[in-house]
């Protein structure tokens, strides 16, 4: 909001400006109606071009600041990872950090470190409903979507309640159905469910439909490593 203030003080005093010159403009009798009329529309474009770059420097601004702590957020959290630091301290700059750059394109990515972080302290029930919240900020054509999607249906299914381990099936099914960045990765956690719950034939009816292969970087056939883990697991069985 402070950024529309700016905006809108912006072009408050291009007004205040622009009515002085155009009382003065058309208090000369000198100037036909057409000049004047030229005269007005020139001066509004450069008033609203002047507030749109403003505009975009100040979010810019807003961006690389956005960057900058969550840059420094992330350096915590590789150190907490290396037992250098509390993962409460983690959990506290990345609060920080979104309070600070809420309305950031980046401002979810705290709440999901945020989640991660607490999730490490063994706080799950303050972590997921930050990880949903995330996520429903999360544009839904964001790739990272889906595969979080999948990373809250795997800390459900292992839950005591019944219910959301029920949720937990359903999602992971409706991710394995749809086609989307996350769509192998819950077919195998599905599959591995079922094979864990002693549903042998039913994780492998799933297992079946994961791409026998898939293309490297450089566009050769390699072997999938979801494959590559479901064949280790059936051979565990024989």
């Amino acid at each position: 909001m402070s950024v529309m203030r700016d905006v809108l003080t912006v072009f408050e005093n291009i007004w205040k400006d622009f009515v002085k010159v155009v009382k003065g403009w058309f208090s000369d009798q000198k100037n036909d109606k057409s000049s004047q009329i030229i005269f007005i529309l020139l001066i509004v474009g450069l008033a609203g071009y002047g507030g749109f770059r403003f505009y975009k420097s100040r979010v810019a601004a807003r961006e690389a600041r956005a960057h900058q702590m969550f840059t420094e957020s992330m350096q915590l959290y590789m150190k907490a990872m290396e037992g250098q630091e509390q993962w409460e301290d983690v959990a506290g700059a990345y609060s920080l950090g979104y309070e600070q750059n809420g309305s950031s394109r980046i401002a979810p990515f705290f709440k999901l470190f945020q989640a991660d972080a607490l999730l490490n302290k063994g706080e799950k029930e303050q972590a997921l409903p930050l990880m949903e919240e995330a996520i429903g900020e999360l544009d839904k054509k964001n790739a990272l979507r889906s595969l979080y999607e999948v990373k809250i249906a795997l800390i459900n299914i292992d839950s005591e309640d019944q219910a959301a381990k029920d949720k937990a099936i359903q999602e992971l099914e409706k991710i394995a159905a749809t086609d989307c960045s996350a769509q192998n990765i819950a077919a195998y956690y599905l599959g591995l469910y079922h094979w864990q719950e002693g549903q042998k034939e039913k994780a492998e009816t799933i297992w079946a439909q994961l791409p026998k292969s898939q293309e490297d970087k450089n566009g050769f056939a390699a072997s999938s490593p979801l494959r590559d883990l479901v064949a280790n697991k059936l051979g565990e069985s024989q």
